[in-house]
């Protein structure tokens, strides 16, 4: 048995124990943290889908992400229809052709920008609601959606498969361990907050206590299924928690400035598909960056 296949037993496991405390204690527990745990059970099982098939069929998933990520962008900022489709073919369809090749994946990518980057300078009052003060958080979001996107992909192409899913569950799990425990450690002992004017929920306590703690967390992991040296995956490790914090703070700086809660309404006690991912809108690249750096030297 692999060692990604036993890690995703191991977080699997650890999910639905969770899962089963939280239907026992459901009365007691707050309805948000409920459908969290719940929610987070259904992602965990779809991800193990994947990551139990070849790794060809993952551009599949990064597809689906890109479809749900540029519909909600397109919901929160009101764009019309032509806009709307635009944006989600400028998305998904790059990820798709990547089976083709990669430097049709970046042509159709950059297209795409320029025909979304086109349309929204044209008529700023025509396809989109607010005018021009709403441009800079649409390009902003639509930059970090396809640079994750992208680098995503661009990570999933290494001979060694078994090598490149590696690399992408111990991506997610630090991201996204790090989201959870931030959450936990704020809400138990957070006094100070982080982004008040931004992100009002966010602590200092919790992004301090959940990135000390998951950085040594995603240390062990790193260790068990990549190949990174301890010194590299301690640094490594925290880069990622520091960058999981400003992703999902940045996301919140776009919802403020469209007036949501949520980005959409897909994961319930989550939001929408940007929401869960944001922490790795600004990971991935940087991790990417990382790891062909490694591999050069």
């Amino acid at each position: 048995m692999s060692s990604n296949l036993i890690f995703m037993l191991i977080i699997f496991t650890c999910i639905s124990i969770a899962m089963v405390a939280a239907f026992i204690k459901k009365e007691s527990l707050s309805s948000e943290f409920y459908l969290r745990v719940r929610s987070w059970w259904w992602m965990l099982l779809v991800l193990t889908f994947f990551v139990l098939l070849p790794i060809s069929f993952m551009p599949l998933f990064i597809s689906f992400l890109a479809l749900m990520g540029a519909k909600e962008i397109a919901t929160v900022s009101r764009l019309n229809t032509l806009m709307t489709c635009i944006l989600m073919a400028s998305m998904t369809l790059p990820i798709l052709l990547s089976y083709w090749s990669f430097y049709i994946m970046l042509i159709t990518g950059v297209i795409g920008f320029v025909c979304i980057l086109t349309c929204l300078f044209i008529s700023q009052n025509g396809f989109i609601m607010g005018g021009s003060n709403k441009i800079i958080p649409i390009l902003s979001i639509i930059i970090l959606l396809a640079a994750f996107l992208f680098s995503f992909r661009l990570l999933l192409n290494n001979k060694d498969s078994e090598l490149a899913m590696s690399y992408v569950l111990y991506l997610i799990f630090t991201t996204q361990f790090n989201d959870a425990i931030q959450y936990f450690v704020g809400k138990k002992f957070g006094k100070h907050q982080l982004c008040p004017t931004i992100s009002p929920n966010k602590t200092v306590e919790g992004a301090i206590g959940g990135g000390l703690i998951v950085s040594l967390l995603a240390t062990v992991v790193a260790l068990s299924i990549t190949p990174f040296s301890l010194i590299s995956a301690m640094v490594i490790s925290f880069t990622l928690t520091v960058l999981g914090v400003s992703g999902d703070v940045s996301v919140s700086w776009v919802k403020r400035k469209f007036g949501v809660k949520d980005m959409g309404d897909l994961l319930p006690g989550h939001g929408g598909i940007l929401d869960r991912i944001d922490s790795l809108l600004l990971a991935t690249p940087i991790f990417f960056f990382i790891v062909e750096l490694l591999r050069l030297h």
